[in-house]
């Protein structure tokens, strides 16, 4: 159970702030498993227990007394960021930093969800204490906002590429090969990726601990996504010549082809025994999320 302030009676242990997107809805249905009280935030109507539009302070009602929140609303994509840097500047940096601060005021423990583009991806399994060196507009915000939410009281987890079987790409992928038709993914564009039960699973335990500080998770290798591809058309039984690996495109590569993506994980293991996952880990759990959907 996580622990709220001292002599403070919680109306939820767990705040899930972005609780309609990918990482917000997985999570906050495994705290529910585990018994957990938990309300979800939303700016679309109807979509959470609380109406939150992290884009405008101005309206946020008061925030209930839990035990911890995260905070996994962003503007993540990179070519949003890019496009309007002001709008995606005022979610991922200037509400985490404000919602901190309420948070830590009131007892509870927040965890900011970050990325591994707060580094260049030079450098393969980054150390956490090394400086930030963005190469994109969405990393310089998630670095300005890792400071800012620290700033706050907010402990920081940077993830690598999220995967789950009910992402479009993969979805789209599963059917076309189920169909005997080709499908053309990157073959000079890597990822490290981890699972999407691990984050929650991950999250639960540092919320469990109220631990301050940077966390890391993160694959341990990085690969093309062809290969992840391939790995999921073996998986699921398809043709592999059905695989069909392209280069990226010039206009999506630019800025973002780089080698790594991997961060170390030595706390996380001293911890908890929470080791860097292979990529065959991983893919053999999405290929068999797949194969069942």
């Amino acid at each position: 159970m996580l622990r709220a302030a001292a002599d403070v009676t919680a109306t939820a242990d767990l705040l899930v702030i972005g609780g309609d997107g990918l990482i917000g809805r997985a999570l906050a249905a495994a705290a529910r498993k585990r018994g957990l009280r938990v309300l979800t935030t939303s700016r679309r109507p109807g979509q959470g227990d609380i109406a939150l539009d992290l884009g405008d302070p101005a309206s946020w009602p008061a925030l209930p007394l839990v035990g911890g929140a995260v905070i996994t609303a962003a503007v993540a994509r990179l070519a949003a960021c890019q496009s309007d840097p002001a709008s995606a500047l005022a979610v991922n940096v200037t509400a985490p930093a404000l919602l901190a601060a309420r948070l830590r005021t009131a007892g509870a423990w927040c965890l900011y969800l970050s990325s591994d583009k707060v580094f260049d991806g030079q450098v393969p399994l980054r150390e956490r204490d090394d400086p930030p060196c963005p190469r994109t507009e969405y990393g310089r915000q998630k670095a300005l906002g890792e400071a800012a939410a620290r700033r706050g009281g907010a402990a920081v987890l940077r993830l690598s590429k999220v995967l789950d079987p009910d992402l479009p790409m993969l979805r789209e992928w599963r059917a076309r090969l189920a169909a005997g038709e080709g499908i053309t993914p990157f073959s000079d564009m890597v990822l490290a990726p981890v699972a999407l039960s691990g984050v929650t699973a991950l999250i639960l335990k540092l919320a469990a601990g109220r631990e301050p500080g940077v966390f890391h998770y993160t694959g341990a290798r990085d690969l093309p996504y062809a290969d992840l591809a391939s790995s999921l058309a073996r998986a699921l039984g398809a043709d592999p010549a059905l695989v069909r690996p392209s280069a990226t495109p010039p206009d999506v590569a630019a800025g973002i082809l780089v080698p790594h993506s991997s961060l170390e994980m030595r706390r996380e293991q001293a911890l908890y025994g929470w080791s860097n996952p292979s990529f065959a880990e991983v893919a053999d759990e999405i290929a068999a999320g797949l194969a069942k959907a």
